[in-house]
């Protein structure tokens, strides 16, 4: 019998996990079919994405209040959709704000397994909403080894299956011969600037950056990089922007990564590739007022990007909100770079990376389990 998947993923990070997951079990089982909503890299893959995911890419907490006409009207046909096609398996990929509700309504409706991949940061605030996981989830698969043993205090079902990314990037980086490869100059250094991925995240994060190239070009022989996703990005926020001053690379994030000395970037999936590539880096974390105020509220944890939750220790530096300036972040990335312990941070970020490993023939065995 065909195995049919629904799967939904809102974030770039998540397509690239989407994307992974597909390719791993069509390797097991090249019948299985897949349907929902996804991005380009799951597109790749093969998948037949239901609708764009644009509306959905809203960032923190207030933002998709906003828009959450359009956001439950996308969903409810989103979950019509799943249930049309009688999927056998859900699994929302991160974006849990979205995908516990998918699954919430789709265990109401049907006996459909649901599993939810990248476990919620139930970690990093507050942490008892993981006692109501068993209500609607069947497995949650866990990015990171300590969310396996976080979930057994709740009594909740999941599998540690490792980041794709840490076992497709290299712990040895030959950052020359990115260059080379990029066209950049193997003798300077390489600074990049992430602004994220969401539109709110460019818009927060973008124009703070393109003041600290313009201060730093006057301050070092630097050579600038900013990776983006896709060209709309580019006509959207840089169109009065003084272009010849730092170099574009659409779609080459990961290579841009490799050829990368330094970085200023978003916390979240942007701070682990860093890590995982051997970047130190500034975080930087921006957002309305109420969105900060909740996580004062709520956070839990003594750092906000993932090679510090990670470390379990401040190994790179982070600025939120005010913070976030150009005197602060050229600040921080001169200190990184005259940094005494830059080479025991190395050693911590190769560690972590070796962490993140798991068999990447088996992780996602469990999930015929469930079918």
């Amino acid at each position: 019998m065909t195995i049919k998947v629904g799967l939904c993923a809102t974030e770039s990070s998540g397509d690239i996990l989407g994307s992974d997951l597909i390719r791993n079990l069509k390797t097991k089982d090249s019948s299985i079919e897949f349907f929902g909503l996804g991005g380009s890299e799951m597109q790749k893959e093969g998948f037949n994405s239901f609708e764009s995911n644009d509306v959905f890419q809203v960032m923190g907490l207030i933002d998709p209040i906003f828009k959450i006409n359009k956001i439950l009207k996308k969903r409810n046909e989103l979950i019509d959709h799943l249930l049309d096609q009688n999927i056998d398996i859900f699994i929302g990929i991160d974006s849990p704000s979205l995908n516990l509700g998918i699954s919430r309504i789709l265990k109401k409706k049907s006996n459909i397994k649901t599993v939810q991949y990248v476990c919620p940061q139930v970690w990093a605030w507050r942490p008892n909403r993981a006692k109501k996981f068993n209500d609607f989830l069947d497995l949650v698969l866990n990015l990171f080894p300590f969310e396996k043993s976080f979930l057994q205090n709740f009594s909740v079902n999941s599998v540690y299956v490792g980041h794709p990314k840490a076992s497709r990037i290299s712990t040895n980086i030959d950052k020359s011969k990115y260059k080379n490869e990029l066209d950049l100059d193997s003798d300077l250094e390489v600074l990049s600037f992430l602004p994220g991925s969401r539109k709110s995240e460019i818009k927060a994060h973008l124009p703070v950056m393109i003041e600290t190239i313009n201060s730093l070009c006057k301050k070092g022989n630097y050579q600038f990089v900013i990776p983006f996703k896709d060209e709309n990005e580019i006509s959207r926020n840089l169109s009065n922007s003084k272009s010849e001053i730092y170099k574009i690379f659409i779609d080459k994030t990961d290579s841009v990564l490799a050829a990368t000395d330094l970085a200023v970037c978003v916390s979240g999936t942007a701070s682990l590739e860093c890590l995982l590539n051997q970047v130190p880096s500034v975080v930087c974390y921006k957002t309305n007022f109420f969105n900060n105020f909740l996580l004062n509220q709520f956070l839990k944890t003594n750092y906000i990007s993932l090679p510090n939750i990670l470390a379990e220790e401040e190994l790179i530096p982070e600025l939120r909100q005010s913070l976030v300036n150009t005197d602060q972040i050229e600040k921080e990335l001169l200190d990184i770079n005259k940094a005494k312990n830059l080479d025991r941070i190395k050693m911590k970020f190769y560690e972590i990376h070796n962490s993140l490993k798991v068999n990447q023939e088996d992780k996602f065995n469990c999930l015929f389990d469930l079918a």
